[in-house]
């Protein structure tokens, strides 16, 4: 991603109105302002995202709060270059997908020309960093968090009439002759392999944000994944509103 400081940015136009001002605009001028560029390409609080080829309409699909959840991006006339620029908060990061509607029909595809993806029990999409945004660093492995340790069970459910795979998470320093706060995480695959759980709740119980806790991640059952994002003949989808790192973040404040 290119990165242009608020200073920059104020005193130059952005990338995206220069291009349009060039004349002859062809389409070796398109590939070259391409190759020369990251997409999204970030210019101070204002993102360009940009998509090439021959479409009837283009569409940002998004779940940014406030804002239509497809916002179309508009063609730079004489090209096949299409672009959106918006305006988005410090520190901020957007997951998206692009809507591309060609003959009566469209299809929902990651940036072809960003290769930053995020991953979740839905598929995949594609993420833009706005200025500012760093990765939480109680979400990365911390060298003097002591690992708490997973143990695999089977619990047989009378209510359920199945047996139910549960991950167990025990804290590092786990007595069994000890007291803890119990929490239940649905869907707890999904948080263990998407939101780096293990790894937030060493890093949060090591700094004493929450108490030292035992976390039971269910499995569900054999249910179909279903979502309104679903369908898009790429297989490809947005994750679930808000984050589920923040979520287990916030239950697990919860259980001190």
């Amino acid at each position: 991603m290119t990165t242009v400081s608020g200073r920059a940015a104020t005193r130059r136009k952005l990338a995206i109105n220069r291009l349009r001002e060039r004349r002859p605009l062809e389409p070796a001028v398109v590939s070259r302002f391409l190759a020369r560029y990251q997409v999204p390409i970030v210019e101070g609080s204002r993102c360009t995202f940009l998509f090439r080829g021959e479409a009837d309409e283009v569409r940002l699909v998004h779940r940014i709060f406030g804002l239509p959840e497809r916002i179309p991006l508009r063609r730079l006339h004489g090209t096949d270059l299409w672009y959106l620029v918006l305006e988005l908060p410090d520190g901020s990061r957007v997951e998206y997908q692009l809507e591309i509607a060609r003959g009566g029909r469209s299809e929902r595809i990651n940036d072809p020309l960003n290769p930053r993806l995020a991953h979740s029990p839905l598929g995949s999409s594609s993420v833009c960093y706005a200025r500012g945004y760093e990765v939480p660093e109680w979400t990365r492995p911390d060298p003097e968090s002591r690992p708490g340790s997973l143990v695999e069970l089977t619990v047989p459910s009378r209510a359920l009439r199945r047996a139910c795979r549960v991950t167990l998470y025990l804290p590092a320093r786990f007595r069994r002759i000890a007291r803890y706060p119990l929490l239940i995480v649905h869907d707890g695959g999904d948080y263990l392999k998407y939101a780096s759980a293990r790894t937030v709740l060493d890093n949060l119980i090591h700094r004493l944000d929450v108490a030292e806790t035992i976390v039971a991640f269910v499995y569900p059952g054999d249910r179909p994944r279903s979502s309104r994002w679903s369908g898009s003949s790429t297989g490809t989808a947005p994750p679930r509103a808000g984050s589920p790192t923040g979520s287990l973040s916030a239950a697990a404040s919860m259980s001190r």
